[in-house]
């Protein structure tokens, strides 16, 4: 079984990149798009028609509607879908390494990552950006810290040109989709020692992560167990932007706790900082 030193865990999210000014949102990457790649294929008019009507789009629920509209159909091409689904990996790929993410930094950010850094001997960060922003920010300060720090990328980087996308297994998709379940390209035993280290650790930072409903599998059995009767006590800190950011954040929360969520409170030592303050 993998071996956790680490008691402190921070968890970086799409935030990270937002707060630094970086288009990364599957908003800028739909705005990004031209008119030709739009109409590349029929999941890429799909994802635009939906873009369109709705104004905003969550890429791994579309996905699965994507998935679920085309088994209802007649003699469904599942082979062409999966060319198209990589087409569309290929568009997020390029357009994500257009942006120069060491050309701006957060100040705000950077003092944040100091204290931590300087606070915790050891610190693994669970880190679900393509970007190396992270990195970035820790190259300013802690180049002699670099062995006491573990930066886990678990949906692949730009710079490895190993990014993934899809869908958690907890999605209910038809046989021929298949190719979209995360948990095809991610190592197994990387996923296993995340439940590990968190189970493992004192405080678990969230940063720019709203726990969204797609990456919930994640956590699941972490938020289950901290609101159970017998559980051990630990530090929750989660750095959030204005009111929205914090309903989206305590809305996630109540699912992950199954409900439990003045037991999590209960049971462990809970903070909620607003960077927008």
């Amino acid at each position: 079984m993998y071996k956790s030193y680490f008691k402190t865990v921070y968890v970086v999210g799409n935030g990270l990149d937002l707060s630094c000014g970086f288009k990364t949102s599957y908003f800028d990457f739909m705005e990004s798009l031209t008119i030709q790649q739009k109409n590349k294929n029929n999941l890429m008019r799909h994802l635009s028609k939906t873009y369109s009507n709705q104004g905003w789009i969550d890429l791994e629920i579309e996905l699965k509607n994507y998935s679920n509209r085309l088994k209802k159909g007649l003699n469904p091409n599942w082979k062409e879908y999966q060319e198209s689904f990589e087409d569309l990996k290929m568009s997020l790929y390029q357009y994500l390494s257009k942006i120069n993410f060491s050309s701006q930094q957060n100040i705000k950010n950077f003092e944040l990552m100091e204290g931590f850094v300087k606070e915790y001997e050891l610190l693994y960060i669970l880190n679900f950006n393509y970007s190396n922003t992270i990195e970035e920010y820790l190259e300013l300060f802690s180049r002699k810290l670099k062995n006491q720090i573990k930066i886990n990328h678990i949906h692949g980087t730009l710079k490895g040109n190993d990014i993934i996308i899809g869908v958690q297994d907890d999605v209910d998709l038809p046989k021929g989709a298949n190719f979209l379940y995360k948990s095809r390209h991610v190592n197994p035993q990387q996923i296993a020692n995340i439940a590990h280290v968190l189970k493992e650790a004192d405080t678990i930072v969230f940063f720019g992560y709203s726990l969204g409903e797609t990456d919930h599998s994640y956590f699941d059995f972490l938020f289950e167990t901290q609101s159970a009767n017998e559980a051990t006590s630990k530090n929750f800190i989660f750095y959030h932007y204005g009111d929205d950011a914090r309903n989206e954040l305590d809305y996630n929360l109540r699912m992950l706790t199954k409900k439990n969520l003045n037991h999590f409170y209960a049971n462990n030592n809970v903070e909620f900082k607003d960077c927008k303050n």
